[in-house]
């Protein structure tokens, strides 16, 4: 408590602790992302799953579960799923802080500039703090060990299924792993976990994939879209693309949404999978993939496509638009 990391999710730990805050003893310091200012926030407006602040310095847990082994990328950038490093500088990474020039506004204010470093202060949770919730990450696993050092050597022996790694040729010293081949190859395109305490064999699949082992194809539209910037003075900024694959009843088969950015993104070809939401699909209804785009700033629609699906009998369709 009182060393300016959050514990808790909603940093009750840290409040009533500053003084010399603005927002003490009950709030948390804020910037709004639309006066660009420091505000007050409530405690019960934090770790709600609703974002507030930029940078996310009120909803820490995406940052965190995104990148438990690199406490320095903790910003969030508004609107966005992505997590750069907390300091004015870098906040000029998010398209949305770039619009706005907010580096030079954290730049030219140390309190903006003290709200975006104190995320930095969850490096401390690191040394014997820990929050409720342990993150599975690959490092955990008993069955495959992780190395530090380069692999300069890699041999193979198909009839033991031991793979010796030579990480130190200088010394040589000579690290032996055996690897099950079976487990290696289980899941085909997915990856394999284990569950419960007896270790039961379980594989995530793609998208793309299904079944116990992933071994069979989804029937899908795999989608390349590229944009170009010919288009009416005003569209540059950022937008909201959002691509539907729909059927003569309108219904929502699958989706997805990304943003992009139209000064900095001109040559990024986007690719998609659009799954059908039945297996097989129904070869005698008419399908089809709506592309709408919204401007991200005040989401308002900029404009719309359609693209026909054809050629239904096949089960992967590719589909190029720009």
């Amino acid at each position: 408590r009182c060393n300016y990391a959050w514990t808790c999710p909603n940093g009750i730990d840290e409040i009533d602790c500053n003084p010399l805050s603005k927002c003490y003893p009950d709030g948390h310091e804020c910037v709004s992302p639309t006066s660009l200012e420091v505000i007050c926030l409530p405690v019960h407006r934090t770790g709600n799953g609703v974002i507030d602040c930029l940078g996310s310095t009120d909803e820490r847990q995406h940052c965190r579960e995104q990148n438990p082994d690199n406490p320095i990328l903790r910003y969030r950038c508004w609107n966005s799923t992505d997590c750069v490093p907390s300091n004015c500088h870098n906040s000029n990474q998010c398209p949305f802080e770039q619009i706005q020039s907010f580096w030079n506004q954290c730049q030219q204010d140390q309190n903006i500039a003290r709200v975006i470093f104190s995320l930095l202060h969850g490096i401390m949770l690191g040394s014997g703090i820990h929050l409720n919730n342990k993150y599975f990450i690959l490092d955990n696993s008993t069955r495959f060990t992780m190395y530090t050092s380069v692999t300069n050597q890699i041999q193979i022996d198909s009839a033991s299924s031991t793979v010796d790694i030579d990480t130190n040729p200088s010394k040589s010293e000579l690290i032996t792993k055996t690897i099950s081949f079976h487990q290696a190859w289980l899941c085909n395109r997915g990856i394999l976990v284990f569950l419960g305490l007896d270790k039961r064999e379980h594989c995530l699949c793609p998208p793309s994939y299904y079944g116990d082992r992933c071994q069979f194809q989804n029937e899908r539209i795999s989608l390349t879209i590229q944009f170009t910037k010919k288009c009416a003075p005003g569209c540059d900024g950022m937008y909201s693309i959002i691509l539907k694959l729909i059927d003569d009843e309108e219904t929502i088969h699958s989706y997805e949404q990304f943003t992009h950015t139209s000064t900095e993104k001109c040559n990024t070809k986007y690719n998609i999978n659009l799954l059908y939401n039945t297996r097989p699909k129904n070869i005698m209804t008419n399908y089809s993939i709506r592309i709408e785009a919204y401007n991200k700033i005040d989401l308002s629609f900029h404009s719309s496509w359609k693209l026909p699906v054809q050629f239904l009998f096949m089960p992967v369709q590719r589909i190029a638009s720009y």
